[in-house]
């Protein structure tokens, strides 16, 4: 159930649209948001609650927020992810998975890791992780020292020394991949040598000298020493693969040798052992029992493990990350468990781009469009014979098909009913037949890259401002930028960027046509949309003529691949979210702008030539827009 949009705060001059004017609309806008996020978006939605949604548009902004905060926190059990609103339209982030973790633990002070570039610190007998360092800090693979008053940490490709008691930190050298030695006064890691190849290096922490281990003929990509500082276990890289070698008071030796990716070498508390990280098919942890002769045998199998080396704890006990989680198994179990952690992330002001649109008008007499499928621009399912009433410009109602007594039905009951298309970001033209020709293939509302662009009755809506300089101020990026797991999941923290806010991605990733083949229908790309962050359908990258651009981009993300709604809902419901019109836009529902497009079938086949669209509650046919 939807509530009726906040209207508090509009600044509509002379029915022109503006940004929003003051930081209680952005509050009041925020909250209405976070109630409507879907939970496949990793958000909790409060759209179950109807009592609340029913009753939050007479409250005032800082009660809806309260309430909302309420919400949340009593259904923190069930999602893993939770948004605290207040009226300042701060946040504050749950988080209790994310994405590629490196882990490490020691006996006395407890497990660090890596979560959105920040350190963490998660105590024996706790679940709330503390922030050692801010999230923005870049920070990859911590170590503790053995004596566990130091951290050393990878940081753009930079060893970076912290320490947790003072919360100051230093760079040590420019590396990869750091390993503390066993007495606590060196650091082992990699980087080129004079001649560019990579080969390990020690630094002293105290008087910061580097000398350099190795000088294979290969690169040697990281090392790690033994818990007696006697051996140690390093990753070769050459012209016919890698190899894990073994070298000691006797010499060195090459345990295992792999086509196959091998990273991330740890020595168990005895020596009996080396585990280290194969990337097969998916990546598995390898264990080299030094035997004679060796033995390699799969230690862990996981969907989604993580490149990271092993933590034992101690000889049995031993920690690694994967599914988005830190895992905690016995060496001789094959079962096991997440240890549980929630990392409360202070964010920064949630970032849309602010558009305004006021309230459809609702007059004259109501009329029903009525429609054998629908798709409402956010569930993911078809809705099966409509009816939606329309009022003026506005949906007042979307209802199952029934008798009608004096009003007017337009019968269609062989169409399908989407909402208007949206363009995020397109490019800018003059050109009437552009226009005509947007209007034909269902985009209904648009911005673009700069000033040119006039709307009229058979022209998209045109907001502004345009979103030429918008998309590097606001800190949007493109969707194909995000980080992904090894096996290209997307865990919680993907859905947000490192300020905190929740990430916005535009897509743009159509491929320009070539000579031979301008179909737009033919357009490649993702095969789809996952929906851990909010993706909204671009066009101003991906090559395309204004005219065919947003059909080539849905084909692109996926309009044929059988999921045909995820695509959809990037070109309508989440574009809407993006441009912060979610219940004016991009939707079918009441209280909507009627902007709808009628295709004969399946979206797939069908949208590039609709058999009439809708515009702020007018119907235009086929042929009125095929007209010059």
């Amino acid at each position: 159930m939807h509530s009726t949009p906040i209207k508090a705060g509009l600044a509509v001059k002379g029915g022109s649209l503006c940004k929003r004017p003051n930081a209680e609309r952005r509050a009041v806008h925020l909250t209405r948001r976070a109630r409507r996020l879907r939970a496949s978006a990793l958000l909790l939605t409060l759209q179950r609650v109807p009592t609340f949604a029913a009753a939050s548009a007479a409250l005032s902004p800082l009660t809806v927020a309260l309430r909302s905060q309420l919400l949340f926190q009593q259904a923190a059990s069930v999602f893993g992810i939770l948004l605290f609103l207040a009226a300042s339209a701060r946040a504050d982030l749950v988080l209790s998975e994310g994405t590629n973790l490196a882990v490490d633990s020691h006996p006395e002070q407890g497990i660090i890791f890596d979560l959105l570039g920040g350190l963490w610190l998660l105590e024996d007998g706790k679940t709330n992780a503390r922030a050692l360092l801010d999230i923005d800090e870049g920070v990859a693979r911590p170590r503790w020292s053995p004596d566990g008053r130091a951290i050393v940490f990878e940081k753009n490709r930079e060893i970076v020394l912290f320490n947790p008691g003072t919360g100051t930190s230093r760079p040590l050298a420019a590396g990869a991949r750091p390993r503390w030695h066993p007495d606590g006064e060196r650091i082992l890691f990699a980087a080129p040598d004079r001649t560019g190849r990579r080969q390990l290096f020690e630094i002293d922490v105290a008087t910061e000298l580097v000398w350099q281990l190795t000088h294979d003929d290969a690169d040697v990509l990281e090392g790690a020493w033994s818990a007696d500082g006697t051996r140690l276990a390093f990753i070769t890289l050459n012209g016919t693969g890698y190899g894990l070698h073994l070298r000691g008071p006797n010499g060195e030796t090459q345990l295992f040798e792999s086509p196959e990716r091998l990273s991330s070498p740890s020595f168990r508390p005895d020596g009996s052992l080396i585990t280290f990280v194969r990337h097969g098919e998916r990546l598995t942890v390898e264990m080299a029992i030094l035997s004679t002769p060796v033995l390699v045998r799969t230690l862990v199998r996981e969907p989604d493990l993580f490149d990271s080396p092993v933590v034992w704890r101690d000889r049995l006990r031993m920690l690694y990350a994967a599914n988005g989680k830190i895992r905690r198994r016995e060496f001789n179990s094959w079962i096991p468990r997440s240890v549980p952690f929630r990392a409360s992330v202070a964010s920064a002001a949630a970032t849309t781009p602010g558009y305004e649109l006021p309230a459809p008008a609702e007059s004259g007499e109501a009329w029903v469009l009525r429609v054998g499928r629908l798709f409402d621009g956010q569930q993911t399912t078809w809705r099966e014979n409509r009816d939606i009433v329309i009022r003026g410009e506005a949906i007042v109602a979307v209802e199952p098909t029934r008798e009608r007594d004096g009003m007017q039905v337009i019968a269609m009951p062989g169409a399908v009913a989407i909402p208007g298309l949206i363009d995020s970001c397109g490019h800018a033209t003059g050109s009437p037949a552009d226009q005509q020709a947007l209007l034909r293939s269902g985009v209904l509302t648009r911005i673009a890259t700069e000033p040119g662009f006039v709307s009229n009755e058979l022209a998209p809506r045109q907001l502004v401002p345009d979103c030429g300089t918008s998309v590097a101020e606001r800190q949007y990026v493109w969707q194909q930028t995000r980080q992904t797991s090894p096996r290209g999941q997307h865990y919680d923290d993907s859905a947000f960027n490192r300020s905190g806010a929740r990430s916005l991605f535009l897509s743009g990733i159509a491929a320009a046509p070539n000579a031979t083949d301008s179909d737009p229908e033919s357009a490649t790309g993702a095969s789809r949309i996952d929906d851990a962050g909010q993706v909204a359908l671009a066009t101003a990258t991906n090559g395309w003529p204004v005219a065919t651009a947003v059909l080539a981009e849905l084909h692109a993300l996926g309009l044929e691949s059988g999921h045909e709604l995820d695509a959809l809902r990037t070109a309508t419901g989440l574009a809407a979210d993006y441009l912060g019109l979610d219940g004016r836009i991009g939707e079918i529902r009441a209280g909507a702008y009627a902007d709808l497009v009628l295709l004969a079938g399946d979206p797939a086949r069908h949208l590039a030539t609709p058999i009439a669209i809708v515009k702020n509650g007018r119907l235009i046919s086929r042929r009125a827009l095929d007209d010059d």
